[in-house]
């Protein structure tokens, strides 16, 4: 973390977007240790929102779990007082992935999770499911993570040129997986979480393999690509650690000498971001996925500030790098958008001149129609007054929403009698 206060470019397993802690924070983190389990799940949950290290947010997750091991309260009392939700989670995994559970339980905590997380590492999951039937039934995890390599797949032989051998290999290793999953709902009655297949750095690399029948990055694409379809027609959820690998580098998300050694599944640098993923997941099964993007419009929605170059001095729209750069932003929030999430624009620009730039403004992508909502951002010295209206826009959305249901409602009854009506005309 140091290295971000000294301005070093940041890595994406950094998780760049948290604010570095700063050394006033570290040291509340440090006078941390002598206090309750219901006094320190609210205090780490004002902490964990910064963008700790691998190595600190284990220390984190260690801390926590130690005081919720010593604590006579149960997890979902805790839970419930700190404005969290309790999850148990079950890893299964042939490799080692005991060292990330202090890590996930700390993630977890940013997303307003209390999590448990038990994990069985080097075993056949099999034969481990079938001796541990009785205990899985009688106190069933909220999820499981199969947490499968290649070797667990059986993809790790490459079969080259043998179209008929390759499909073999890839249909056999997603009945493997889709046989351990159903021996785990059939067991638990819970959910169930496949896990794709990163690749490694040491798999060919020629141009070849990506179309050759049976090479290891064609039987790799294969089976991540067949895995989500599976999935979704068995009902289980998917975790996609192939994207996280090709989002860091497959060269950075491997373990190297680590695999040998440790049989650690990827380098503990890319443990916050896995961990990050991994929760995002959890956190969406239990519908506590985020729902709303709020943004700025000055340098945000396009460069400059409308209030001093007016509409036709900001920068945006293509033939600048700027204005190309706000383009992508504009995209990124309606791709968004078209997945269910919320838009909503807090500025200090006045409400009329924010509408102006979203009707007049031809290169604008984001239009008025897109926006839910408008919130106007006074500057405030003080933050947390400054943060008051930013405070607003979930009681607004939520005022919104029952205005919308008592419309919905009125519109259903109005059509009910009229269906009516009808039906007594008719006769």
């Amino acid at each position: 973390m140091a290295d971000r206060i000294a301005g070093k470019r940041q890595m994406i397993q950094d998780l760049p977007w948290l604010i570095a802690p700063t050394p006033q924070e570290r040291e509340r983190l440090a006078r941390l240790g002598g206090l309750e389990c219901n006094q320190l799940i609210p205090a780490l949950r004002e902490l964990i929102g910064r963008g700790w290290n691998d190595t600190e947010l284990s220390s984190i997750g260690r801390r926590l779990r130690k005081a919720l091991g010593s604590c006579t309260r149960s997890r979902d009392e805790l839970a419930q007082n700190a404005g969290c939700i309790a999850f148990s989670l079950l890893v299964v995994s042939s490799n080692t992935v005991n060292h990330l559970v202090d890590g996930l339980c700390a993630s977890a905590l940013r997303a307003g999770i209390l999590l448990s997380c038990r994990t069985v590492e080097y075993q056949q999951p099999e034969s481990w499911l079938a001796t541990q039937r009785e205990q899985l039934a009688a106190d069933p995890p909220d999820a499981t993570l199969l947490a499968l390599d290649r070797t667990d797949a059986q993809l790790g032989q490459p079969v080259l040129g043998d179209a008929a051998a390759a499909e073999a290999c890839v249909q056999a290793a997603l009945d493997r997986v889709l046989c351990i999953a159903q021996q785990v709902i059939a067991t638990t009655g819970r959910s169930v979480i496949l896990q794709t297949i990163a690749g490694q750095a040491s798999d060919a690399q020629q141009s070849a393999d990506s179309w050759l029948d049976g090479s290891t990055r064609r039987l790799l694409a294969d089976f991540n690509l067949r895995l989500p379809i599976m999935a979704r027609e068995n009902s289980c959820a998917v975790f996609d650690t192939a994207a996280i690998a090709n989002l860091v580098g497959v060269t950075n998300w491997n373990a190297g000498r680590y695999w040998y050694t440790s049989k650690l599944p990827f380098a503990s640098a890319c443990m916050p971001l896995y961990a990050h993923r991994l929760v995002q997941l959890l956190a969406a099964m239990r519908g506590k996925a985020r729902r709303v993007l709020v943004l700025d419009l000055d340098n945000t929605l396009w460069g400059g500030v409308i209030g001093d170059d007016g509409i036709s001095g900001i920068e945006l729209g293509m033939g600048s790098a700027r204005g190309e750069a706000f383009l992508a932003v504009q995209r990124l929030a309606l791709q968004y958008r078209a997945r269910g999430v919320i838009l909503c624009i807090a500025s200090k620009n006045s409400d009329e001149v924010a509408r102006q730039v979203l009707r007049e403004h031809p290169d604008m992508l984001i239009r008025e129609s897109d926006i839910a909502m408008f919130q106007n951002i006074q500057f405030h010295t003080d933050l947390r007054q400054q943060a008051h209206g930013l405070d607003m826009i979930p009681v607004h959305l939520q005022e919104l929403a029952h205005h919308l249901l008592r419309r919905m409602d009125l519109a259903v009854s109005e059509h009910a009698r009229g269906g009516h009506h009808s039906r007594r005309q008719a006769r």
